[in-house]
């Protein structure tokens, strides 16, 4: 896959404004059942296709200094704007680049399986990159 197939494209003009939308409408959820797993101080946490940043921004705060978020995306203009000490953002496409393999105690995603027509062999890859016994969010 190549980023021009990809069906929503990140460098739109109103790109902002469409994250604003499903930030205000899908937040409270996410947010809801990231609460309920538990997400806490320490945990290492991969956020896949981190589009605008609120997830990657909320689970920077309980994971604490002694937790790691890694940010993920083809582009991190608005991760990129984040000011976490315990974040690091990569710009990486999840079909053709590898992951790390049982490193993180949560991954989530949002959507990007939908765009994805490569979504089974992006979903072993995040199944994969969890520590055994650990939570995914999709």
């Amino acid at each position: 896959m190549t980023e021009s197939s990809y069906v929503l494209d990140n460098d739109w003009v109103y790109e902002r404004e469409r994250f604003d939308a499903i930030e205000r409408n899908l937040d409270p959820g996410t947010i809801w059942a990231l609460t309920e797993i538990g997400v806490s101080n320490g945990w290492n946490c991969l956020e896949v296709g981190a589009g605008g940043g609120s997830v990657t921004e909320w689970l920077c705060k309980p994971v604490g200094s002694d937790g790691q978020v890694t940010a993920i995306d083809l582009n991190n203009r608005f991760v990129d704007l984040l000011d976490y000490e315990n974040l690091e953002v990569h710009e990486l496409n999840v079909v053709t680049d590898d992951l790390l393999v049982e490193e993180y105690d949560l991954v989530h995603s949002r959507f990007i399986l939908a765009h994805l027509p490569e979504r089974d062999s992006v979903l072993v890859k995040m199944i994969q990159a969890l520590r055994p016994g650990r939570w995914m969010l999709v």
